[in-house]
């Protein structure tokens, strides 16, 4: 994937590789080809425990990827219902894992989000009384993604 990377994203200042939450083949490949690693995560704890396996993985088999400059720059919690106390319990939870690690805003479960998966539409395009907010969690994240990008 490093490879088949090469020039093909010259004109682009960062370049995002979107993988299955897993560590598969080709999950593994992105992270190979990559120099920043961002884990997302439900507030659930089955989510959770598969974003700490994942950083976990690039902490101690970064040499099997044959990559050890990578670097893990955040985790971004997302389809958070703050009306469940169990999500806001499991937030409280992955602070606590992550620390510094984990990213603000969390994104919150609008169906907002699921209207433009379904359509295949960018957020840009985002209608209603949440899109708004909606908008700004994501300009918010992408601050963050440039601000830590800079010191990677």
């Amino acid at each position: 994937m490093a490879k088949a990377l090469q020039s093909a994203d010259d004109d682009f200042d960062e370049t995002i590789l979107d993988c299955p939450p897993s560590l598969s083949h080709l999950t593994q490949l992105a992270l190979a080809a990559s120099h920043q690693a961002i884990a997302v995560t439900e507030a659930e704890q089955d989510s959770i425990r598969g974003a700490r396996r994942v950083l976990e993985f690039i902490a101690q088999k970064s040499y099997v990827l044959h990559n050890e400059d990578i670097k893990v720059t955040g985790v971004i919690v997302t389809r958070m219902d703050t009306t469940r106390s169990v999500d806001r319990s499991q937030l409280t939870s992955a602070r606590e894992i992550f620390g510094d690690l984990l990213w603000d805003p969390v994104i919150p479960r609008l169906n907002v989000f699921k209207e433009l998966d379904t359509n295949g539409s960018p957020i840009t395009l985002a209608t209603g009384e949440k899109a708004g907010a909606a908008r700004a969690s994501f300009e918010l994240l992408a601050d963050t993604f440039e601000k830590r990008s800079l010191t990677v």
